[in-house]
């Protein structure tokens, strides 16, 4: 999953459509992470649902029909809506709009952010990343709206201690693993049957 972009709060309009049909998928959710279209590696069908108080309508090409994946809604949107690209080959453009009423610009802008996600490792170094969005009075808007001021980081590394590291006892020239056995002794010990006499006749 890449994002690509997130349509603000307030949004009229929506179209987003690739520019050339290929196996790659479009996906929606909002800033907390949970999602409502092709997420989780599930792909669903065409089909028009309700997020953000809009009917956002999903249009994608049946099974072996590679056809243009789109989004459109007419708004406004309620809450922000991250747009994603689930990529099955190289992105070949993805093309959007939407409009926005008319504002003043102010200096009230900021920039916001979601919670880390998990460690992509328990160990050794790995990574989290974060959404972060310019808001003002808790909507989301374009970033380019929060430009004069220093956005937060996105990404950060985690778990940067060391892993445990697993010895191995070797032994020979050839440095075979050395194996050590513990064995349970037993004693067997065998008696002499008694022979049984002959029967008298």
């Amino acid at each position: 999953y890449s994002q690509l972009f997130t349509i603000p709060t307030g949004a009229v309009n929506i179209q987003v459509k690739e520019i050339t049909p290929t196996r790659n998928f479009l996906a929606v959710k909002n800033v907390r992470g949970e999602y409502y279209l092709n997420g989780h590696w599930t792909i669903e069908y065409s089909r028009a649902l309700h997020i953000g108080s809009t009917i956002l309508h999903y249009y994608r090409g049946s099974e072996g029909d590679l056809a243009p994946e789109v989004l459109t809604a007419r708004g406004p949107t309620t809450e922000p809506l991250v747009i994603e690209l689930i990529g099955q080959e190289p992105n070949r453009g993805i093309q959007y709009q939407y409009y926005l009423p008319n504002q003043e610009e102010t200096d009230d802008y900021q920039w916001s952010y979601g919670s880390w996600s998990e460690c992509s490792a328990e160990c050794g170094g790995g990574y989290q990343s974060r959404l972060v969005f310019c808001t003002i009075d808790n909507e989301a808007y374009p970033d380019y709206m929060c430009r004069d001021k220093r956005a937060p980081p996105s990404n950060r590394t985690c778990s940067t201690q060391p892993c445990p590291q697993t010895k191995r006892l070797v032994s020979g020239d050839h440095a075979q693993p050395l194996v050590v056995v513990a064995l349970r002794l037993g004693l067997c010990t065998a008696f002499p049957m008694k022979a049984e006499p002959p029967n008298k006749r």
